[in-house]
């Protein structure tokens, strides 16, 4: 799994989003000069943090397991990330001082783009495309079992989008729930699975939920745990009873 870091954020750093700034200027192909525009206020405003949450992921993501400091690290990356995406809510908030819905469309535009050209980009790596979602794609196939062998690839993204990228994990397995309206269509963003240093990742599940009871949340964590002692997806179905 790999995700972009703020990936919202870093789109109005990288092309100069704001509301002040004309709209040519924010795309590659506006009249010639545009892109000379100077940054924004919004992109002067979020690079320092930017900067600053990506400096805290990647030395959390590069101490071990159970340093103490990961802990503090992943907690003020926390507190940066939602300074961050509040940016981008009130880009497009008609009341507020510095929103301008044709801005916070422009970032919206840039996500979609730079999803695709990370699609693209794993893709002639030979990679198989699992599932993409919003700022994360989940990709398989030779040489992608290592976080080494996973670099080059996040190399050539963020050559190809201009954007941070990072490696989230490397999982063991990974299940993506189903539609309850078509059991072949999984639902985007709900599913689980185990790394390879055996931690769960949870996601949209009753477990995740604050309206969940205890006891059912509880019960549900502790089916996920039987399921995590598998080494490989083929080893779940003996887990099951």
């Amino acid at each position: 799994e790999i995700d972009f870091i703020s990936m919202y954020p870093s789109i109005m750093a990288r092309f100069n989003i704001s509301p002040e700034v004309p709209i040519a200027a924010m795309f590659p192909d506006g009249p010639p000069g545009a892109q000379q525009t100077p940054p924004g206020l919004i992109p002067r405003t979020l690079s320092p943090l930017l900067e600053k949450r990506i400096a805290l992921k990647r030395r959390a993501a590069s101490l071990p397991r159970l340093d103490p400091r990961r802990k503090t690290d992943k907690a003020r990356s926390a507190a940066h990330k939602w300074l961050l995406v509040t940016c981008f809510g009130y880009l497009g908030y008609k009341n507020a001082r510095f929103g301008r819905i044709e801005a916070h469309q422009a970032v919206t535009a840039w996500s979609r783009e730079c999803l695709l050209r990370a699609k693209e980009a794993a893709e002639d790596a030979g990679g198989e495309m699992l599932h993409l979602y919003v700022d994360g794609l989940w990709v398989q196939g030779p040489g992608l079992d290592t976080p080494a062998g996973v670099q080059p690839l996040l190399d050539e993204i963020t050559r190809r989008t201009g954007l941070p990228i990072a490696l989230d994990g490397i999982y063991r397995w990974v299940v993506f729930l189903p539609s309850r309206l078509d059991e072949r269509v999984p639902v985007a963003n709900r599913y689980f699975g185990v790394f390879q240093d055996g931690t769960l990742k949870v996601r949209g599940l009753e477990a995740r939920r604050h309206d969940t009871p205890p006891w059912v949340a509880r019960a549900q964590m502790h089916i996920l745990e039987i399921l995590a002692q598998a080494k490989t997806a083929d080893e779940l179905p003996a887990l099951l009873p």
